[in-house]
Order: C-alpha cells, then structure tokens, then sequence
C-alpha cells in the first residue's frame, strides 16, 4: 500500500523495502533495503527518501506541523492544482495544508446555502472534500482559513448591515446579528471540514490597530457592554473569543494571527482565550506584541515569518519573492519575525528548540495580483522553495 503511493509520486521507483514498524523508535531509520520506522506515515517518509536515492539515513521530525497556506480568497487555484501541490508537498514531506477562502476581494468555495457569496470561480463542495481526501492519502490535514472580523468586504457587499461605520471590509461586531451570520457560515465551513483538527479564524487587520478612535461604536459598545473602563479593543479580543468559543464547541482549535493582540499600545480588560493558538507572522509596528508576550499568556505558537515565508504574487505590500539562497542562508524555523526597528530590546526573536508551545511552520502563497503568476507558474516557483523549506524541518 506504502509502496502504491510512493509509486505515484515516483514513478521509476521500483526498488523494494523490507518495511519495520518499531514504536520504540522516535523518527525512521534508513539501511539499504531496510526502513525501521515508528508508524506507518513516518515509513511512507523513509520511503520517500529511498525514492530519492537516500540509501543509509537517520531522520526525525523537529515541528509537528510543516505547512503550505494558500490564499484562494484572491486567485483561483483549481482542483487539479491542488493535487498538484499535495504531491509536490508530499515529496518534501510537508503535513499541513491551509487554504484561504474568503479574501476582500472573493469567496471562492461553494458551501451549502452560501452559494451565492461565491466569486465567478469558486470550487464545489465536493471539489474540496475531493482535495481533502486526496491530501490524506498522503498524510496531508487540509486546514480551513476563513477570515474575520476583518477581510470581508466581499461578503459584506451583499450583507451591508452587518458593516462597521467607516469601515468597508470589517464587520460591526457590537452587532449580535452579524456575530450570528458569521457562526452561521463558519457553520458550513467546519462541515466542509469534518476531519479538520483546527480552524484558522483570522483575526489581523480589522482595523487599523492604532486608530479605535476613529470607530466610536466600538468604544460605545465596551463601555455600555463590558465594562465602564473597556475600550475598542476589548470588543474585538471579546469578539475573537466569542468566535473561538464556537469553534470550539464543534471541537476544533481556533487560531488567529498575531498583529491584533497583547498590544504594547494598549491595555486590555478583556483576557484572551488562553486556548486560541497564535500563528505569528509579522512584527512590523511597534504596538504589536513581541513572541514572548504570547509564549507567557500560554498560546500555542507558528512560525509564519513573512521576511523568509512570504511569496506574494506580484510582490506587493513591499514584499520580494523569496529565492533558494535566501531561504537556505536565512530561514531557520526557530528563528521567529523581527521586532520594529524602534523597540528597545534585540530586534531578533527566537524560540528554544523542542519548545512545547511550538507547534509548527508554514510557507504562504498570497495572491495580492492574482494575475501576476499562472497556477504552474506558482507551482515551479515554490517547488525549490519548499525543498528547501521541507528539509530544515527534519533532523
């Protein structure tokens, strides 16, 4: 069966392997035609090192998690691109895929009485549940991204009442209907994914973080809802847990990203769910909470580091694409983003190795100018990206 698989993905792989199944041993261990491993997903990563010419090796897993996120709310990726990408994944012997389905600019999965928040180009319900089987033919958990309260001025076209004054893409939390319509759709997307161990609920960019004042509704609605003394930012760290209570309730983690959270320009009386995991991936203003603050309130974390992570098509939000020397020179999975250039401590920020709360890394593809790049044109950019990135995640 192993062997079945290898050979889809190694076509002129014909050699055989006396396959070993020994708990007692932590990672997989290679001797000529002899694989020794700890289970049967860790023998299909013995094999596909065999399938590449590793005669003698020794290998273990360093993170849990060693992902690809894409962003499919900008740019449509077909099904068949995402098989095409599982098998690349599977080849550097990555386990996690995150795919974005909602952006500003669309929706582009067809869930259940949702069909028509969908973009032009969108996959079926059953296009996904087809990825996601085939993903875990591999070993792949496929992850849904969907993003709020921010990131949805597509969604809020056709739903303007649940809009944030002054805002076009944030939704107005302080309204309990629209914290309804979003469990209701959030809903469909965790149906979607039944296997699904977590939900990635976004989080960033809701509004600019240092400008509340220019949102009175959500000062309003603290002090009249929270406490007398709560600010803005204690609606949306309410909002963020409220949606991650629900996640929860389907029992999946929720995750969001960093930027919104611990500020260092503002004080909270809201605590966030110590249970909502982290996934970090910028500390480019001076307000945003270093890794430690996340790390000392109990956060699982990930490594996204945009400086070394980030291919954005077209090279947007001043971001270059990312290229074989600069991730082998400069990636180094413990190695977390860098603080603003203003902070009065080192700018670097590491994680100790085997750290508990580390949980994983992941690459992105960000579809700023969707057009920039066709999907093979993405494809055979990020393949000697991800080899790269695959293998600095194993010891």
């Amino acid at each position: 069966m192993l062997e079945e698989k290898i050979k889809n993905l190694f076509p002129t792989f014909d050699k055989e392997h006396e396959l070993i199944i020994r708990k007692e041993i932590e990672g997989y261990k290679i001797f000529e035609s002899r694989i020794e491993a700890h289970s049967e997903r860790l023998a299909f990563y013995a094999l596909i090192d065999a399938a590449q010419g590793v005669k003698e090796v020794e290998q273990k897993e360093i993170l849990t998690e060693r992902g690809v996120h894409v962003d499919m709310g900008r740019k449509y990726f077909s099904k068949k691109w995402f098989y095409k990408l599982i098998e690349m994944m599977a080849r550097k012997k990555l386990n996690r895929l995150q795919i974005h389905i909602s952006e500003n600019e669309g929706f582009r999965l067809k869930l259940p009485g949702y069909e028509s928040l969908c973009s032009n180009q969108a996959l079926s319900y059953q296009d996904m549940q087809d990825i996601i089987q085939y993903a875990s033919k591999y070993y792949i958990e496929v992850i849904p991204s969907f993003d709020t309260p921010g990131h949805l001025k597509h969604i809020l076209k056709s739903y303007p009442q649940y809009r944030l004054k002054n805002s076009e893409s944030a939704l107005d939390i302080t309204n309990p209907k629209a914290r309804l319509f979003i469990k209701g759709l959030l809903s469909s997307v965790m149906d979607c994914f039944k296997d699904s161990k977590v939900v990635h609920i976004g989080g960033d960019e809701f509004i600019p973080f240092d400008q509340y004042e220019f949102y009175p509704d959500l000062e309003t609605y603290a002090k009249s809802e929270i406490d007398k003394d709560a600010t803005g930012s204690d609606v949306y760290i309410d909002y963020i847990n409220d949606i991650g209570k629900f996640v929860m309730q389907y029992n999946k983690i929720p995750r969001i990203w960093n930027d919104g959270m611990y500020r260092l320009d503002q004080k909270s009386h809201v605590s966030l769910n110590a249970d909502i995991q982290i996934t970090y991936w910028t500390s480019w203003h001076e307000g945003m909470a270093p890794l430690h603050s996340f790390i000392t309130h109990n956060h699982d974390v990930l490594n996204f580091m945009d400086e070394n992570l980030y291919f954005v098509l077209g090279e947007c939000a001043g971001y270059s694409y990312p290229n074989v020397d600069k991730m082998q020179n400069n990636f180094n999975p413990y190695r977390f983003p860098n603080r603003h250039k203003n902070t009065d401590s080192s700018r670097e920020q590491w994680i100790e190795i085997n750290h508990k709360q580390y949980l994983g890394s992941y690459f992105s593809i960000w579809c700023d100018d969707p057009e920039a790049m066709s999907e093979l044109e993405v494809n055979e950019a990020i393949e000697p990206l991800l080899k790269i990135f695959g293998g600095k995640l194993w010891e």
